[in-house]
């Protein structure tokens, strides 16, 4: 070995790639907000458009038939929509939106805080997107329920880690401050 290389590492040790589940997640959330933000603008965009005339529209551009079963299905469920409903749409859609921001940012600079939120807001979604999957089998859908439950599963593992860690610390600068405790 070279007196050299005691000094000066191999550039490869230094910058070695670290997979962090924490800020993956983060960049999960934070591409859910992507989509529910664009999901917002959209809704906003088409609610005071006539909403069957957009569908027939966008199913020529898509080569759906819309004399076909399933066009009749889309057109069917367009004119069951409301004007209240494409309000609410959007008024979820831009609170998710912000929540999702918030968890992600909050999860990539690694804050308890985010984790909980995390915890608490997915785990509260869970249901409604199992109830969703047992209505619409595909395979989108069941990757996020999983992705969902994996998040949750994580990150209630690495807050009662970090519990422990801080607890086992805790007992430790006890002991040394007070050694007549047993």
């Amino acid at each position: 070995m070279h007196p050299e290389d005691a000094t000066n590492p191999p550039a490869r040790h230094l910058h070695a790639p670290h997979v962090e589940p924490l800020r993956w997640i983060g960049a999960y959330k934070l591409l859910k907000a992507a989509l529910a933000l664009v999901g917002a603008l959209l809704v906003l965009r088409i609610e005071h458009r006539n909403l069957p005339a957009v569908a027939v529209r966008w199913m020529n551009r898509l080569n759906i038939d819309v004399h076909s079963r399933f066009g009749h299905y889309v057109l069917r469920h367009v004119l069951e929509i409301k004007h209240s409903q494409m309000e609410w749409a959007a008024v979820l859609l831009f609170a998710y939106t912000a929540i999702g921001i918030v968890e992600g940012l909050g999860l990539i600079l690694r804050k308890t805080w985010a984790e909980w939120l995390t915890v608490v807001t997915t785990t509260a979604l869970i249901p409604y997107e199992i109830y969703r999957l047992s209505h619409r089998r595909d395979w989108l859908h069941a990757t996020i329920v999983v992705l969902n439950i994996l998040v949750v599963w994580y990150l209630v593992w690495r807050i009662r880690r970090d519990q422990r860690k801080r607890h086992a610390r805790s007992l430790g600068a006890g002991e040394s401050a007070d050694p007549s405790k047993p």
